[in-house]
């Protein structure tokens, strides 16, 4: 029999406070890889997957389509959160896939995002010839066609940028996802307890409620990402990570145990979890996904490991 998956909104909504492990889709068609890492994921209590968006790299190296992956972890019995880009798909292709999705693997949970531009050379491939398409009016159409017109039981999650430049814009835009039908938020990853009242700051600013008006204020999901490797620190550090800022006080932190990769994964796991029981016992957001360091999950076992035995 089908497992019956959760709409992560609803579950939010009702008091769970969930944690989710992002997968990177695979770059091969080895897939015995992913295989492994996810079963041992299973084994260490992780039953929701965040699935990250394909994409073409600078070196142009394409990856597995994140809602077949997420479809295909969903059959080893995880609950999965999408990632659904409308910068590579026409949106068309995107209802087609999230239909079959749910109908064969029960499917419920959608994240819509735009998507990071890509950093392709001009000489690897020409430009995708795939129509930008506004989030705002996506996120409206997805929305009717899916429970509207088809009533289907779906999440649609849309992102909420706490390091944007322009924050009001930023906050404007937010609230018109709401509007527009999104259940759910996730943020970029955050580092410290001031960038994390900063985002509830932005986030309670986009639902205040208005004269005659109740507001809503949505599920919000807050990216974790653990500091363990200073090369990945260097490149957030550097930009090159589009939306995520390290404090400058954590940056120099991190660094102090820089040349010790052990003591560094350490101290960077364990800033991690206390960070997630900030967020939990604050009662202001109803969950966490947690970014997987250099791209390894299995690097957040001991992690998972003492969450589990705190929530």
């Amino acid at each position: 029999m089908r497992r019956s998956r959760k709409n992560l909104a609803k579950a939010m909504r009702d008091g769970d406070f969930v944690v989710s492990v992002q997968i990177d889709p695979p770059k091969s068609a080895n897939a015995s890889d992913i295989t492994n890492v996810v079963r041992q994921l299973k084994k260490a209590g992780v039953s929701l997957l965040d699935v990250n968006s394909s994409k073409i790299n600078s070196n142009g190296h394409i990856s597995h389509d994140s809602i077949h992956l997420a479809s295909n972890l969903a059959e080893l019995g995880f609950d999965t959160i999408s990632h659904v880009t409308l910068r590579d798909s026409a949106l068309s292709g995107i209802l087609n896939q999230i239909l079959a999705a749910y109908a064969w693997q029960d499917m419920r949970n959608f994240l819509i995002i735009t998507g990071d531009p890509h950093r392709m050379p001009k000489n690897v491939m020409p430009l995708l010839n795939v129509p930008k398409i506004n989030i705002i009016k996506a996120l409206g159409f997805m929305s009717f066609q899916l429970r509207k017109a088809l009533e289907l039981d779906v999440a649609l999650g849309a992102a909420i940028n706490q390091n944007a430049t322009k924050r009001s814009y930023e906050i404007t835009r937010v609230g018109r996802k709401r509007k527009a039908g999104a259940d759910f938020f996730m943020s970029q990853p955050v580092f410290s307890e001031k960038q994390f009242m900063r985002l509830l700051a932005m986030y309670d600013a986009a639902f205040a409620s208005r004269p005659g008006k109740r507001a809503s204020r949505p599920p919000l999901m807050v990216g974790i990402w653990p500091l363990v490797s200073q090369k990945t620190i260097e490149r957030i550090r550097n930009g090159r990570v589009d939306g995520v800022l390290i404090p400058k006080d954590l940056y120099a932190a991190a660094s102090a145990h820089g040349e010790d990769s052990k003591k560094l994964s350490a101290w960077g796991l364990a800033h991690a979890e206390n960070l997630v029981e900030t967020i939990r016992k604050s009662k202001k957001a109803q969950g966490v996904y947690l970014v997987a360091p250099s791209r390894d999950p299995l690097q957040l076992l001991p992690l998972l490991e003492e969450l589990r035995s705190n929530l």
